[in-house]
């Protein structure tokens, strides 16, 4: 029934895209509803018509960030993202998601300034500790996740973070906290047979045997 509303708003849009080339709103509102149907090519090209006639127009620059980093394009995701930061620079949710760019394209010390400068301005925001906590322990610096991690959940419980807080305290050999947070991930998450969830399951019957 959803797919078949964004079907119906798609093709109005579309109709008035083209009655109306020159209105950014109309192209802007394909772009966004042709990635609710996963037609990402068709929506980077409403983008590229809204900044053929704005090339400053903030939202396609944004969504083009996003779709390119849907497609596994890091550099152009990245570049799509500079250019919006440079019109909306403390834009908040524009620099969570290019902190995380950032973080899965290598580039993590980046994201780390990034994740500091956020939480800097927004010291209660759980996500932003729960990503830097992420980042960190994919950069190995187990110590400064665990510390973020920690810290998100204080604020917010939620699955992603037992999750991963329970990964980065195996890596130092407390499987006994790490066997709590990974029942808590358990226990807490909505996530049906997922590849994470199973994976979980058998870390928690591997650490169970050694305690």
């Amino acid at each position: 029934m959803k797919t078949n509303r964004h079907q119906e708003a798609y093709e109005v849009l579309k109709k008035g895209a083209k009655a109306l080339p020159e209105y950014i709103p109309l192209h802007e509102g394909v772009a966004k509803v042709s990635v609710q149907l996963n037609k990402y090519q068709e929506a980077l090209k409403e983008c590229q018509a809204a900044l053929a006639i704005n090339d400053r127009y903030f939202n396609a620059l944004a969504l083009s960030g996003g779709i390119y980093d849907k497609l596994g394009d890091k550099e152009k995701a990245i570049d799509y993202l500079q250019r919006a930061l440079d019109i909306e620079p403390e834009n908040k949710l524009l620099l969570l998601d290019y902190a995380q760019v950032l973080a899965t394209s290598g580039r993590g010390e980046e994201a780390v300034e990034v994740y500091k400068k956020l939480k800097a301005d927004y010291p209660d925001d759980f996500m932003i500790y729960q990503y830097l906590g992420i980042t960190y322990g994919n950069m190995g610096k187990i110590e400064e996740s665990i510390e973020n991690l920690k810290r998100a959940i204080a604020l917010r419980p939620n699955p992603l973070s037992f999750f991963n807080l329970a990964v980065a305290l195996e890596k130092t050999g407390n499987i006994k906290e790490a066997a709590h947070y990974m029942k808590e991930y358990l226990r807490t998450t909505p996530e049906g047979d997922t590849p994470r969830k199973r994976n979980a399951q058998q870390k928690l019957a591997l650490w169970e045997k050694r305690l």
